[in-house]
């Protein structure tokens, strides 16, 4: 699959990210070989093979239940793009009826 310098600036764009156009091309063809790859992999047989909940055998283990430092409201905010009243500002999604 090829991506294509437009797909490049849309996911830089979405991710809020800046990009010169020396890494766009460069990036655009390292992507293109990860996506390539990656279908390479809807090619393998896999009809005879049983689907599987985790790769690798997992032993659970629990921790001590003690909470983390909370970070101040005034450090959580001033890595807020915009913020309001105390609040986090965030672009509307659904709009009201």
């Amino acid at each position: 699959m090829k991506l294509h310098n437009r797909d490049i600036q849309k996911l830089f764009a979405l991710s809020k990210l800046t990009i010169n156009k020396d890494e766009e091309e460069s990036l655009s063809q390292d992507l293109s070989s990860v996506l390539s790859w990656v279908g390479s992999l809807q090619s393998v047989n896999t009809k005879h093979i049983r689907p599987m909940i985790h790769p690798v055998p997992l032993n659970m283990f629990c921790n001590d239940d003690i909470p983390p430092e909370n970070i101040s409201l005034d450090n959580a905010l001033k890595n807020a793009p915009e913020s309001e009243n105390n609040h986090f500002l965030v672009p509307r999604v659904i709009d009201q009826a």
